[in-house]
C-alpha cells in the first residue's frame, strides 16, 4: 500500500480523489470506511471491406463503499456519481453491515510507507484521438493487408482503446489516484489456395496510435495465414519442434480455463474426460476428446464455476440435505458404480449447487437498478429495443440523430426495415413484458446481434451492429421504462437468470487449444 500521501503525477485525477476523501470524512465512531470511485470508456471500430462493420462507443463510471464495524463488513455499489446516489450506497453500506458474518480479522489495510516508483499509463494523444482517425486508421490496416498477397482475404480489421480513472480512500490513511489509457489494432486473414483455406492474424500495441506500425501488422497477418498454405501432418514421431514466438506463449499462459480469476485446472478436467469416457458416457478417438465433447463438458464445468459464485454472492449455503437428495438421485442411476471418484464429486458438487441455486432470491430493486446501470445483461436479460436497417451508411446516419437528441420511437418508424417498427419502436419484447431472457437471445437470436446488445449501456444507442438481416442500432432501455418487466422476470428464476448474466458479463478465458467462450451463444466455440 501506498504512503497515504496521495498520488502526485500527471496520471492523478483529483476530482475522483475529492469524492472519496468527501465519502471517508462521513465515517462515525467505531467505523472503517473504504471508498472506491471509477470511470471509463472504450471505442471498438471493426473494418470489413472498406466499411464499418461495427463500432462501439460507451463510457460508464460508479462508486463502492465498504464499512467495517464490530467485525462486520457491508458493501453497496451505485453506477453514478451522483451525488444524492453516493448518500445512498453510503447508507445501503451501513444497512448491509447488519447482515454481514462477524470475523475477527476483518479490518482495512493501512499505508506500509513504501514510496511509488513514478509510471506512465496515460496518453495525451491518444486520450484526444479523434473518432473518425480511428475508422481511417483501421481501414487502412485492412488496405494493407489486402496488398501483401492476393490469395488473403481479410475477416475483419479492428481497432480497440479503452481508458480508466479511480480513486480509492480510506479511513486507514489510503489515500490515492490514477489513470491509464491503452489502445491496438488487430487484423484477421485468411488465405485460399484452390479448396484450401488458411487462417492467420497478427496484431500492433502502442501507448499511442503513432507507435502502430500497420506494415508489419499486416504483413505478418498476410504470412501466418500463406505459409500454412499446403501445410502436411507429420507422422508421429519424436523431434525437435520451433514454435513461433506467439505459440510459445500460449503455451506457456493459461491452459486451462477460467470466470473472473476462479479456474478449471487441466487436471480436473483431464480427469473428468477420462472417467466419463471409462463410465461410456463419452467416446474417445485415439484416446482423446474431439473438440465438441471436450467444449461440451469444458462448458458444463465453466457453468458450475459461475453457480459457485452466485452461491456464495448471495450467501446461499449447500445443505447435508441438498448432498443427500443428490447422492440418492445418483445411486438410482445403473451406471453409477461405473464412474470414478473424481466424476462422482463433480456431479455431486454440481447439482447440489444446482438446489442452492434454486432457493436464491431476486436481488432487492435498489441492487437490481444498479446492477442493470453498471451491466444490463449481468441480469440474466435483455431489454432492448433497435433500428434495422440495410446498409451500414444509413445505420451511421440514424446513430448520429439519435445522438443528436432524436426520438428512437420515431426514428424506428421513419427508418426501420422491420415489420411495425413504427408502432413497437422496435422494442424487443414478449406478451409478458419489454424484457426477454438472456438465455432466449442466445439460443433464438442472429448471434452478431446479441453480441451488439451485450455491449449496449442503458440510454446509450450502440451501432452500427451487423447480423443476417442488415445493421442495428441498438438502445439497451432506460432502468425507469422497464424496470417493472425486468423484475417480474427476475422473480421467477432469479438464480438462473443471475448465473447466464454472471457468464455474459464476465472475464471468460479457455486455453486456446479448446476454442474460446462465446457469450452471445453462451458456448465455447472452436478458434
Amino acid at each position: 500500500m501506498s504512503n497515504g500521501s496521495g498520488n502526485s503525477s500527471s496520471n492523478s485525477v483529483p476530482d475522483l480523489q475529492a469524492i472519496v476523501d468527501r465519502v471517508v470524512a462521513k465515517a462515525a465512531k467505531g467505523e472503517q470506511i473504504e471508498a472506491y470511485v471509477s470511470r471509463g470508456g472504450e471505442t471498438a471500430v471493426r473494418v470489413y471491406e472498406g466499411e464499418v462493420e461495427h463500432f462501439v462507443s460507451a463510457q460508464s463510471e460508479g462508486i463502492g463503499i465498504r464499512v467495517i464495524k464490530d467485525g462486520r463488513t457491508g458493501f453497496a455499489y451505485a453506477g453514478t456519481l451522483d451525488a444524492d446516489a453516493i448518500a445512498e450506497v453510503l447508507a445501503d453500506a451501513r444497512d448491509n453491515v447488519a447482515f454481514g458474518t462477524p470475523d475477527e480479522y476483518a479490518g482495512l489495510a493501512e499505508p506500509d510507507g513504501v514510496a511509488q516508483i513514478p509510471q506512465k499509463f496515460w496518453d495525451d494523444e491518444l486520450a484526444g484521438y479523434a473518432t473518425a482517425d480511428k475508422i481511417s486508421l483501421t481501414k487502412e490496416l485492412e488496405k494493407l493487408t489486402l496488398g501483401m498477397d492476393s490469395r488473403v482475404r481479410v475477416e475483419e480489421s479492428n481497432y480497440d482503446d479503452g481508458w480508466g480513472e479511480v480513486a480509492v480512500a480510506t479511513t486507514t490513511g489510503i489515500r490515492e489516484s490514477g489513470r491509464g489509457n491503452s489502445c491496438y489494432v488487430s487484423v484477421s486473414t485468411l488465405a485460399d489456395d484452390g479448396d484450401e483455406t488458411q487462417t492467420g492474424f497478427s496484431f500492433s500495441v502502442g501507448d499511442s496510435p503513432k507507435e502502430f506500425n500497420l506494415p508489419k501488422a499486416a504483413r505478418e497477418a498476410a504470412d501466418r495465414a500463406t505459409r500454412l498454405l499446403g501445410a502436411v501432418k507429420p507422422p508421429s514421431k519424436r523431434t525437435t519442434v520451433v514454435l513461433d514466438p506467439y505459440v510459445t506463449s500460449q503455451f506457456l499462459g493459461v491452459l486451462s480455463s477460467t470466470l473472473n480469476g476462479e479456474n478449471v485446472s487441466v487436471d480436473k478436467f483431464e480427469k473428468t474426460i477420462l472417467q466419463l469416457a471409462d463410465a461410456k458416457q463419452i467416446t474417445l478417438e485415439n484416446g482423446q476428446a474431439t473438440g465438441d465433447v471436450a467444449r461440451s463438458v469444458l462448458g458444463a464445468m465453466l457453468r458450475g464455476v459461475a453457480t459457485s459464485q452466485i452461491v456464495k454472492q448471495y450467501s446461499e449455503a449447500v445443505t447435508q440435505a441438498d448432498k443427500d437428495a443428490v447422492l440418492a438421485q445418483m445411486q438410482q442411476d445403473p451406471n453409477f458404480d461405473a464412474l470414478g471418484p473424481d466424476l462422482k464429486d463433480l456431479i455431486l458438487s454440481m447439482n447440489s449447487e444446482d438446489l442452492a441455486l434454486a432457493r436464491i432470491k431476486a436481488p432487492a430493486e435498489k441492487e437490481v437498478a444498479a446492477m442493470y446501470e453498471k451491466a444490463p445483461a449481468s441480469l440474466g436479460a435483455m431489454c432492448v429495443q433497435h433500428i434495422l436497417v440495410k446498409e451500414s451508411a444509413t445505420a451511421d446516419k440514424v446513430l448520429k440523430l439519435l445522438n443528436d437528441g432524436g426520438d428512437f420511437k420515431k426514428l424506428a418508424g421513419e427508418y426501420s426495415i422491420e415489420p411495425n417498427a413504427g408502432e413497437t419502436g422496435g422494442v424487443l419484447g414478449s406478451a409478458d413484458g419489454d424484457c426477454l431472457l438472456l438465455s432466449d437471445y442466445q439460443a433464438q437470436f442472429d448471434a452478431g446481434f446479441t453480441a451488439g446488445a451485450l455491449l449496449a449501456k442503458p440510454g446509450v444507442p450502440t451501432g452500427p451492429v451487423k447480423s443476417s438481416f442488415g445493421y442495428h442500432v441498438i438502445l439497451a432501455r432506460p432502468y425507469a421504462d422497464i424496470n417493472l418487466s425486468l423484475n417480474a422476470l427476475l422473480a421467477k428464476t432469479p438464480g438462473q437468470m443471475l448465473v447466464v448474466g454472471l457468464l455474459a458479463t464476465s472475464t471468460v478465458t479457455v486455453g486456446s487449444q479448446y476454442g474460446h467462450f462465446d457469450a452471445a451463444t453462451n458456448k465455447i466455440v472452436a478458434n
